[in-house]
This record gives structure tokens, C-alpha cells and sequence, in this order.
């Protein structure tokens, strides 16, 4: 009986060793991806990535101040609207520099901010103005 358990364990011990060289060793293709940026000014870009990451340490200071509710707070909703807000910045900026630099149309790429600059700026107006009611009531 005796017998019969230690090479059960060594049987165990050998599967754990085998499981444990597997997952230690990885077998992954890379891909790599070099991209170039030139831009004249720097500054719009430094500002986009200064609210993101102020938005991010907001979402940070609120979240050790509140306490763990277990559920969505208002102040987890404002950040992650901020967050999302930020990032579709980052995205249009991006998107309209492609139709700009790589189409060469201009004018589309200026309709297209214009367009967006009115859609963020009535959609933070009404989701602040609703926060606030919803707040007040």
C-alpha cells in the first residue's frame, strides 16, 4: 500500500512538473509595429495625454476616497465618461489627421472637427446638465 502511494505521488509530481515547464516556457509569434511621428507642434498632443492621465488619477483619488459599495458610484460613472471623452478626442485627432496628411483633403478634415467639436461639446453639456439634475432630485 505504501508502495503503491509514493508512485502515485511520484506519477502527480512529475504531471505538475511537466504542466509547470509548459506554462513557463512560451510559444508565441511576435508582431512588431514601428510607427514614425512628426508633427510641428507638440503641444495639442502633450494637453490630450495631460486630461488623460488627470483623468485618470481623478478616477484614482475618488475611488480611495469613496468607500467600496460594490456597485457603479456617480463619481465611477463622471470618470468613466471622462475617460471615454478623451479617448474619442485622441481618435478623431487621429482621424482627422489621416484624412488631412494621407487623402490631402482639407476641407473634409475641417468639417470633420467642426463636426465633432459640436457633438463632444453638446454631448458633455447635456451629460453634465443631466448629472446635475439627476443629483439634485
Amino acid at each position: 500500500m505504501e508502495l503503491s502511494r509514493k508512485v502515485d505521488g511520484d506519477r502527480h509530481l512529475a504531471m505538475l512538473w511537466t504542466v509547470a515547464k509548459l506554462a513557463l516556457t512560451s510559444f508565441h509569434s511576435q508582431f512588431r509595429l514601428g510607427i514614425s511621428l512628426f508633427r510641428p507642434g507638440w503641444g495639442f498632443f502633450f494637453k490630450l495625454f495631460q486630461g488623460l492621465f488627470a483623468a485618470a488619477d481623478n478616477a484614482y483619488i475618488t475611488s480611495s476616497l469613496i468607500p467600496d459599495t460594490g456597485a457603479m458610484t456617480l463619481a465611477d460613472i463622471i470618470n468613466g465618461v471622462a475617460l471615454a471623452t478623451i479617448f474619442l478626442t485622441v481618435v478623431q485627432t487621429i482621424v482627422s489627421l489621416h484624412v488631412f496628411d494621407n487623402r490631402g483633403e482639407e476641407a473634409l478634415s475641417r468639417a470633420y472637427v467642426r463636426v465633432s467639436f459640436w457633438l463632444f461639446a453638446t454631448g458633455s453639456i447635456a451629460f453634465n446638465g443631466a448629472v446635475a439634475l439627476a443629483a439634485a432630485w
